[in-house]
């Protein structure tokens, strides 16, 4: 354990200064999943600083920081009510719109998240609206994340984008707005997988396989790939996903190595995998597996 605190103590270091001092800001958003009121004392120290940000790399980690703490609240803190999540994930959206004028993967990756979430909690007549908000920005927002041959890459918070388009395409909701394709979902899942390492203010050097929620999104993709194909076999590969990602987390936990900072997504997004594989297991079996799985997952 003392090993991974210098360790992440260590790379937090070498980052670049910003010319503001964001030390109180990060060190309350680090204290995060204490509860709503610890994370609003973080987003309100962030929203302090704004007006004296000077650069736009200071106000996209700005923004960024209270949109991570958006979508933690929105989507991830337990024991909220939905009024609750919803009021934050409303604010994301509104908050995001200072940086729009960047055009920065930071930019579509919060956005295109807040709205994503705001959709899959909502009625079936409001996901309509955010459904149309998604698609409008869809093309601009791969576009951000492609490289200098036109390839798809996993780029900002080790495949943001792609990891968000996953989750949509492998959504049977997003059905009525033709934005559902599991094939692409599962593409788009390993291509955030195969993020290359890179440096993330404030964690430290992480890649997408340091992201869990990659593997999650990944192994709903290849379950929902395998009900449309009728494929059992699919399915277990997407069970095999989530058991080597659990299996993973537990390694890591014991060592003391687990992604340095992200311990409130971490254990989220383990618990989705679990709840997950716990799916898996109780239709494989079933002479109507399908219907099985459909039923529990979506």
């Amino acid at each position: 354990m003392a090993r991974a605190l210098v360790f992440g103590s260590l790379i937090s270091l070498s980052f670049p200064l910003y010319g503001t001092d964001f030390s109180v800001a990060d060190g309350l958003f680090a204290k995060r999943s204490e509860g709503l009121f610890q994370a609003s004392l973080a987003k309100n120290e962030y929203r302090k600083l704004l007006p004296s940000l000077a650069s736009d790399q200071e106000k996209i980690y700005a923004v960024g920081q209270m949109s991570r703490l958006d979508i933690y609240v929105g989507g991830m803190m337990p024991g909220l009510t939905q009024d609750q999540r919803n009021d934050a994930l409303d604010d994301c959206i509104a908050n995001v719109a200072q940086i729009a004028s960047t055009k920065s993967q930071e930019y579509y990756y919060y956005y295109l998240s807040c709205i994503g979430i705001r959709g899959k909690q909502a009625s079936v007549m409001q996901r309509l609206k955010y459904g149309l908000m998604m698609r409008n920005i869809q093309d601009e927002a791969l576009t951000s994340t492609r490289d200098a041959h036109g390839q798809l890459v996993g780029g900002y918070e080790a495949g943001g984008i792609l990891r968000v388009f996953s989750a949509v395409r492998a959504n049977p909701k997003a059905k009525p707005l033709g934005l559902y394709n599991a094939q692409e979902g599962v593409d788009y899942a390993n291509s955030a997988l195969n993020t290359a390492k890179q440096r993330v203010h404030p964690y430290g050097e992480l890649s997408g396989r340091d992201y869990f929620e990659n593997y999650f999104y990944l192994a709903a993709a290849e379950v929902n790939l395998g009900i449309d194909k009728g494929d059992l076999g699919v399915v277990k590969q997407g069970q095999n996903t989530a058991v080597k990602a659990l299996q993973k987390i537990s390694d890591l936990r014991d060592f003391g190595e687990l992604p340095p900072g992200r311990d409130p997504e971490t254990t989220h997004y383990e618990s989705e995998l679990q709840g997950l594989q716990a799916a898996i297991g109780s239709c494989v079996n079933e002479s109507d597996w399908k219907a099985c799985l459909s039923g529990k997952l979506n």
